[in-house]
Parts: C-alpha cells; sequence; structure tokens
C-alpha cells in the first residue's frame, strides 16, 4: 500500500505547490477504491450546490463538488485519494461511457463493480 508521504510526493510532482491535503483543485483524475480493483474516474469543481429534493442549484456560494462515473459524491471522500492521478476530460467520459456499457451489457466486466478486486483468472479476452 501506498503511504500518504509517498502519495503527496507524486502529487507534488505532478502539480504546483499549491497542493495540499485541504485544497481541492479542479480537474479530472483517477483512483481505485480497492486494492486490486479497477481505475474509477473523478471530477473535481467549484459550484453550486444542489438542493437535496429537488435537485435545483442553490445559489449560497459556491462549493468544492466530485462526479464519480456519473453519481455526484463527497469531495472529501475522493480528495486527496486521487490528487497524483490526473486524467484528460477525454478519458474521464469514456471511462463513464465504460461502466454504463459493463453494468448494461457485460456484469462480467470489472468496470461493472469497481469496489471489487479484478480476477484476473475469471476475465473472458476477446480477440
Amino acid at each position: 500500500m501506498i503511504d500518504e508521504s509517498t502519495r503527496w510526493r507524486h502529487a507534488r510532482e505532478r502539480f504546483p505547490d499549491s497542493v495540499t491535503p485541504d485544497r481541492p483543485v479542479a480537474g479530472h483524475y483517477r483512483m481505485k477504491l480497492v486494492k486490486g480493483g479497477p481505475f474509477v474516474p473523478v471530477m473535481i469543481w467549484r459550484g453550486f450546490g444542489l438542493d437535496p429534493e429537488t435537485r435545483t442549484p442553490i445559489e449560497r456560494g459556491w462549493i468544492w463538488r466530485a462526479m464519480q462515473y456519473d453519481d455526484e459524491v463527497d469531495v472529501w471522500a475522493v480528495w486527496p485519494n486521487c490528487a497524483g492521478e490526473p486524467i484528460t476530460a477525454a478519458e474521464y467520459r469514456y471511462q463513464c461511457a465504460l461502466r454504463r456499457h459493463a453494468v448494461e451489457h457485460d456484469p462480467a466486466m470489472p468496470e461493472a463493480d469497481p469496489r471489487k478486486p479484478v480476477d484476473w483468472n475469471s476475465l473472458r479476452f476477446e480477440f
């Protein structure tokens, strides 16, 4: 397992000195939910919060927000774990589409359940 000092050393190599555990940086990232599991895309940005009942924007100031696949999650559940793994916006969209495909058409794909480690012996490879 990677300890915190190693994770932040990798993050500091890719980001400016302003990256700290208590200050998210807007962008697209990837992270693993479990050891041996597939990478999960994460998007972090600042924006208006949403009303929990109506899901409409609340214009009371901007907050840090995060998406994991197509689901909104607490930003502090993903930051700083994803800090050292930036990806492009196109890669984020591709990973989200791959998950939707896996859930709908091929539940045996690792992306269908990213909370389980990948069992390499049970994967089907088609050429």
